[in-house]
This record gives structure tokens, C-alpha cells and sequence, in this order.
């Protein structure tokens, strides 16, 4: 089984623009997709988060 990761840009979501569409064609396809939420904002890109 193919597995796939949708990294979303700095100041996007899992949940913005095209990436939910993607995310549900790609799982209607049978295969598995992982889109995590990083954290998002200036201050909040670090390591720690």
C-alpha cells in the first residue's frame, strides 16, 4: 500500500486551499494519506513546536 504526506506551506493549514480535495482523492483511491498541522505564524516555527 502506497502512503502519502501533504506538508502544507507557513501560513496554510491542513484544511486550506486545495489540500483537503487532494487529500480526499488521493484516500478514494484506496491508498493512505497523512496531512499533519504544524504550527503556524512568526514566533511559532520552531523546533519545539
Amino acid at each position: 500500500m502506497d502512503n502519502y504526506f501533504i506538508i502544507h506551506g507557513s501560513f496554510s493549514s491542513p484544511y486550506s486551499n486545495w489540500i483537503g480535495w487532494l487529500h480526499d482523492f488521493i484516500e478514494g483511491e484506496g491508498k493512505q494519506v497523512y496531512v499533519p498541522d504544524f504550527p503556524i505564524g512568526v514566533g511559532f516555527q520552531n523546533y519545539e513546536n
